[in-house]
């Protein structure tokens, strides 16, 4: 029975750390891409970009994942 407790425990952590995750590529991606856009340091700039289709990818996968529950 503690099994089953602490998998139904996970699974309520997970939409959570999820969204965090979500959360914190949002914000580093948009200061790299401010800085690079102000250093005018393409490289950064496309850190930016990069953590940004991260973003969109988490978020997908969460709510593709959320309506399946």
């Amino acid at each position: 029975m503690d099994k089953i407790k602490t998998n139904i425990n996970a699974i309520n952590t997970y939409p959570k750390l999820i969204l965090s995750i979500a959360f914190l590529e949002f914000i580093l991606s948009m200061v790299f891409y401010v800085i690079g856009h102000f250093s005018n340091n393409l490289y950064v700039r496309g850190v930016g970009v990069g953590l940004i289709i991260a973003w969109a990818t988490t978020i997908l996968a969460y709510l593709i994942v959320r309506n399946r529950a």
